[in-house]
């Protein structure tokens, strides 16, 4: 007999894979190293050239090089 795996629903997981910054799933995921929250590689560099901290937790990012913390 075939054990069965519980399904899981797509809106149960959405909050992990949709990017705050567009409101859409994360494409080319990039992380934050100091706090290691995820958004689209296009969004979090352009948020990275105007703000130097995270749009989620807003911890500071070393505002020297942004983009080498990612």
């Amino acid at each position: 007999m075939e054990e069965q795996r519980p399904l899981v629903k797509l809106t149960d997981v959405n909050p992990y894979i949709l990017c705050v910054l567009c409101r859409g799933y994360i494409v080319d995921a990039t992380s934050i190293a100091e706090c290691l929250h995820s958004f689209c590689r296009s969004c979090i560099i352009l948020h990275l050239a105007q703000e130097d901290y995270c749009p989620r937790c807003k911890v500071q990012i070393n505002n020297s090089k942004p983009d080498m913390y990612l």
